[in-house]
């Protein structure tokens, strides 16, 4: 009999925001496939106030998002939570779990629930803990990255967290270095698994003949529909435009280059975020504005139409738990450039499927990219090296936990 799951994570995508999340969106269809699964995705709320909105104009997507949805047979709640920006952020998990507790206690209700998975440790894995205390059902919680590298860095988000944490029936590191992290924090070392997240294998295909003719039109095209000039080489970011991601550092390498004559490439960068136009002032400030492009969120099938027309993936981050895009990058056989941090260097093998360079700092990066855009690199390899990312492995062990979870 399939269990019956509820997949709990404020990173998914919605209808006003259809890239949000795509990695928690894989997951889920994935699961889906050998379980029920219901996916429960707070979103901040506050009254539509035009006042409010124009303090905080990132919050405007999330005014217009309808309460449930259906997607590939998945029933999707998007639950409005209340919250204000900064002032409410330490209540955040409380109040989402009073917004969902009718809802869950509904389902488990009329289908038992039989795990609560939340997908990210704070808030979403606070919550989640509260709901498996007031309506007793088994919680997994999965650690990805930043919401144990830096939301736990703050006092009271660490209390929290290490609350939920201890309570919940099996943690899931997606990164050993976040397991180790973990454990570091005093989790219990016998219920803390890592399991990395997948690849999308019909999404992101390797590309393994040099003259692919159908790599080259891809490449063309969107070369052509930028208007890049045919010689010049790519350099891909992938990802939030986050300060966490360094993509300063990347726009100082690339200055470096330039000083020395070697800027042969250029910079395009697919994603959304806080620093958009700070980093657009600042490659112009560089006098590199002509070699960085920001084409904005894309779905799964561009980006992995960029990765076929890329020379390499730059993921200059100052921390990571084991970053989906790498995974994403190295199974279409694409060589990577990243921060020797996090979880990365469990996937980044130097010199064998990409290239690692110590965080912050411009010069080593800019001698990386140069050597990695001019080494002829086996794409057979690069592949190969990410042949653990296969969803179905990945979600068997998942069922294997939530079995172990109920016990």
């Amino acid at each position: 009999m399939k269990k019956n799951i509820i997949v709990l994570s404020l990173e998914y995508p919605k209808p006003s925001l259809p890239f949000q999340g795509a990695f928690t969106a894989q997951f889920v269809k994935a699961l889906a496939k050998k379980s029920k699964v219901t996916v429960i995705c707070p979103t901040p709320w506050f009254p539509k106030s035009k006042h409010l909105l124009h303090f905080f104009p990132e919050k405007k997507p999330w005014t217009n998002i309808p309460k449930n949805h259906v997607e590939d047979n998945i029933k999707i709640y998007y639950l409005p939570f209340f919250t204000v920006p900064f002032i409410f952020r330490y209540l955040n998990a409380f109040s989402i779990a009073l917004a969902c507790r009718k809802t869950v206690q509904n389902i488990h209700n009329t289908e038992t629930i039989d795990v609560l998975h939340a997908y990210g440790v704070y808030p979403d894995g606070v919550a989640a803990s509260l709901l498996s205390k007031w309506l007793n059902i088994p919680n997994v919680i999965t650690a990805l990255g930043s919401d144990v590298n830096k939301e736990m860095q703050v006092t009271l988000k660490q209390k929290q967290s290490l609350w939920a944490l201890h309570r919940a029936a099996t943690v899931i590191g997606v990164s050993k270095d976040l397991v180790k992290t973990l454990i570091h924090y005093g989790v219990n070392k016998n219920k803390v698994h890592w399991v990395p997240t997948g690849v999308c294998r019909t999404t992101f295909k390797a590309q393994l003949a040099s003259n692919d003719s159908d790599s080259e039109t891809v490449s063309e095209q969107l070369r052509s529909s930028l208007a890049l000039d045919a010689n010049k080489k790519i350099v891909l970011f992938v990802g939030r435009l986050h300060p966490v991601k360094g993509l300063d550092v990347l726009l100082e390498a690339a200055s470096i280059l330039q000083k020395d004559n070697h800027l042969d490439f250029v910079i395009v960068l697919i994603g959304e975020g806080p620093l958009l136009q700070s980093l657009s002032n600042r490659a112009e400030a560089l006098g590199i504005s002509d070699s960085v492009i920001f084409i904005g969120p894309q779905p799964q099938t561009i980006v992995a139409q960029w990765m076929q027309a890329a020379n390499l993936l730059c993921l200059p981050s100052h921390m990571e738990g084991l970053p989906n895009v790498i995974l994403e990058a190295l199974a279409q056989s694409l060589p990577v450039v990243a921060s020797n941090v996090g979880g990365i260097p469990e996937v980044i093998t130097h010199d064998k499927n990409g290239l690692l360079v110590p965080a912050d700092k411009a010069d080593k990066l800019a001698e990386a990219l140069v050597c990695c855009l001019a080494k002829a690199w086996d794409k057979k390899q690069l592949a190969q090296s990410v042949e653990f990312a296969q969803w179905e492995s990945i979600i068997d062990t998942h069922l294997t936990i939530y079995a172990d979870s109920t016990k």
